[in-house]
């Protein structure tokens, strides 16, 4: 079975969901890291033309080895190839601003997702069965605070992921957005490959789709989902590529600082000491070199968590500390102890640097972001289950 999964990967032929693998280091915002493995949070973008032409050349270059039926000499079933406790997650129906999600739909979505994740779970990133996939049993740390399995992950950003494609397509309609010619050559292309691969294993096209994603899968249902999904991944594209920034969205703080580590949650002694072992540090400093060398002997003797120096975006760090270093009347030079969960930052305003072009990106991408969230907030794009 883990073959045959595999094999998935060929007859996407889709831009590869990307992975969000949390680090958080320093004052980094904690919530950050309770939100996905997948990316859902900043919009991002890939490079569908490219993908494209990839894609093509892996499916008509499958191995036309593979099994394509059953144990039983039939036809392969959505069963034999995903298994009992998969396939309780599949077949879901929905319907979305007045359009159906039906069963094929919503298991490419589902599929393509558990693809990926099988992909790190079999590098030991996440808890795996013994044929190298996502363990959809397994407790998931990522939905903290709620508690959960991968199983109940998978769920939510399957729904989450399908509700952002159809945003996005009511987005690019609105604003007369629709794929390149070459793009939509590109998909007739990977058709034409899926066709090969399917003509290789003795089947037509439609019903080799159908074994992976469901009996009403076609073909031309297959490349209108597939339309949509490039479409999305055009539209941020240039989305991004036109955004227009304020000096505001592209003058960013740059700011030191020196952790005295200590957990809010601590007692009043510890938070204490750990207070006024900031405010002597405070004391010491009153210029950027003395902050440096402060914040580097402190770090040497034990004394501190971190001495380090940040540019620093909008949702990057927790509340408190990006509150300090966003404050409209700072100017170089100030100084100042902000407390956070991470314990007392003793920090130095270097001044404001602009954003690199890879920040940039990310500035457009976050604010694309909040316009799919208030979309979503409004209940316009509402998922509903179809009994």
């Amino acid at each position: 079975m883990c073959k045959l999964v595999r094999k998935i990967t060929i007859l996407l032929v889709v831009a590869s969901l990307t992975f969000a693998l949390l680090i958080v280091t320093g004052c980094e915002n904690k919530d950050k890291k309770v939100t996905n493995a997948l990316s859902t949070g900043d919009v991002t973008s890939s490079d569908s033309e490219s993908s494209d032409s990839n894609a093509s050349s892996d499916t008509s270059g499958a191995d036309s080895s593979d099994n394509t039926s059953s144990p039983d000499g039939g036809l392969l079933t959505m069963e034999d190839v995903y298994g009992e406790e998969m396939m309780k997650n599949l077949n879901k129906t929905f319907t979305i601003s007045g359009k159906n999600v039906d069963k094929s739909e919503y298991n490419f979505y589902y599929i393509n997702a558990f693809t990926e994740l099988s992909t790190y779970a079999s590098y030991g990133y996440y808890p795996a069965t013994s044929e190298g996939l996502i363990d959809l049993s397994a407790n998931c740390d990522l939905l903290y605070p709620e508690t959960g399995t991968w199983s109940d992950y998978l769920n939510d950003y399957v729904e989450r992921e399908i509700q952002k494609s159809y945003m996005i397509e009511g987005l690019a309609k609105a604003e007369n957005v629709t794929l390149s010619e070459d793009a939509i050559e590109s998909l007739a292309g990977n058709a034409d490959a899926i066709k090969q691969t399917a003509a290789t294993a003795g089947l037509d096209a439609d019903a080799y789709i159908g074994q992976y994603f469901g009996q009403e899968m076609t073909l031309d249902l297959y490349q209108s989902i597939m339309y949509r999904y490039y479409l999305a991944g055009y539209y941020i594209e240039q989305y991004v590529s036109a955004y227009e920034f304020s000096e505001s969205d592209i003058s960013l703080p740059t700011v030191r600082h020196i952790l005295i580590a200590a957990d809010s949650d601590a007692d009043e002694a510890t938070l204490t000491e750990a207070r006024e072992k900031a405010e002597a540090l405070l004391e010491e400093i009153d210029n950027y070199d003395n902050m440096v060398v402060v914040g580097d002997r402190e770090l040497r003797d034990g004394n501190a968590a971190e001495s380090a120096e940040y540019t620093v975006s909008r949702g990057r760090m927790v509340p408190e500390f990006e509150e300090w270093c966003f404050d409209e009347g700072r100017v170089e030079g100030d100084k100042g102890i902000v407390q956070t969960t991470y314990g007392f930052h003793v920090m130095y305003f270097v001044g404001n640097t602009e954003a690199g072009d890879e920040e940039k990106k990310t500035i457009a991408q976050r604010a694309l972001g909040q316009i799919l969230t208030d979309k979503a907030d409004s209940g316009e794009y509402d998922l509903v289950p179809v009994a």
